[in-house]
């Protein structure tokens, strides 16, 4: 996950370790400023439906812009 806002953009990672616990690690580093907060969310093996959370959070949430991009991950072999 990652969070840009006020400067900043912090980067969170969550990894389970071989005895079943959860670490997690932030890295934060400066960047421009600029108005409000984006939120980017990797979710690679995900089954839930992002679009209808995303339309729901933003139905709930009038004030916020909410945008969901799906990429496609190509595998080139040479």
């Amino acid at each position: 996950m990652i969070i840009e806002s006020q400067g900043l953009r912090h980067e969170i990672t969550a990894t389970a370790t071989p005895a079943g616990t959860i670490d997690i690690g932030r890295d934060v580093t400066s960047i421009a400023k600029r108005v409000g907060t984006t939120i980017y969310l990797d979710m690679p093996y995900c089954t839930i439906d992002a679009f209808w959370w995303g339309r729901a959070f933003a139905l709930l949430n009038p004030h916020a812009t909410v945008k969901i991009s799906e990429f496609d991950y190509l595998e080139f072999t040479i």
